[in-house]
């Protein structure tokens, strides 16, 4: 069962993330383009990715259904399009953007995974621990 405050919290969260990225995107869209030195067409590439699938998930608020059947399959698509946004921030913002500002990022990148190895890990766990608790013993 889903708890509607938590909806609402998440709902609220991801509202205001959105705003506040969006005006970040278009801000650094304007220096993008306004600078003739600084460019990275990966970086660039990875963020107007994210920003669409950002927009996509926003969208999903909005055509959430609430029939049983369905459910189960918006919010696991809901859920994976979420990590998939996640990796591609990560992505995008340490990784491309390491290598793009240091000349020592392979070592800055090397303990970045590692950190982000050892989130994942733990993410994973509790996971994996949610499932079996929420799920009734058969005997």
């Amino acid at each position: 069962m889903e708890c509607e405050e938590w909806y609402s919290v998440h709902t609220l969260c991801q509202t205001a993330g959105y705003l506040v990225g969006t005006v970040g995107w278009c801000i650094s869209m304007l220096l993008g383009t306004s600078s003739k030195h600084s460019s990275s067409k990966t970086h660039r590439t990875l963020t107007i990715i994210a920003f669409t699938l950002l927009s996509l998930q926003m969208v999903s608020i909005l055509v959430r259904t609430k029939k049983e059947g369905y459910i189960k399959w918006w919010s696991r698509g809901h859920k994976i399009l979420g990590y998939v946004i996640v990796a591609i921030i990560i992505a995008n913002n340490i990784l491309e953007g390491i290598n793009y500002q240091t000349e020592s990022g392979g070592k800055l990148n090397l303990v970045y995974v590692a950190i982000l190895a050892l989130l994942l890990l733990i993410a994973l766990s509790l996971e994996i621990f949610r499932c079996i608790k929420s799920r009734p013993f058969i005997h």
